[in-house]
């Protein structure tokens, strides 16, 4: 099974970070849900999952202390007592969609 996002379910993609030689984008989907992408040769891998980016980048950088984020702005910051109630919930969520599928397909507007 994989997850198929299409270009009508995403809003915004963008770089934010590598993970040793690999890439990490942030997917927006139009519902409003962050995901945490690594591309590994060709290959997508959701690493994390969030309503709020910080909460993504939180749960992503518990699980890869290695990440190195180059891609920062004021409102992804966010106090760790403001999203700790979501933390649970969205760790879970996280390795349910990680469970689901073996591949990601991120298609773009160009594809």
């Amino acid at each position: 099974m994989a997850l198929n996002l299409t270009p009508v379910h995403i809003k915004s993609k963008r770089p934010i970070g590598k993970l040793k030689t690999n890439p990490i984008f942030e997917v927006l989907t139009t519902g409003g849900l962050y995901l945490n992408i690594l591309g590994k040769g060709g290959e997508f891998e959701v690493i994390a999952t969030g309503p709020h980016q910080g909460v993504a980048r939180y749960i992503a950088e518990q699980r890869y202390p290695d990440i190195q984020w180059n891609e920062l702005s004021k409102s992804d910051f966010v106090e760790f007592v403001e999203i700790a109630y979501l933390l649970p919930k969205y760790e879970e969520f996280t390795d349910r969609i990680r469970s689901l599928h073996v591949g990601l397909k991120l298609q773009t507007e160009s594809e």
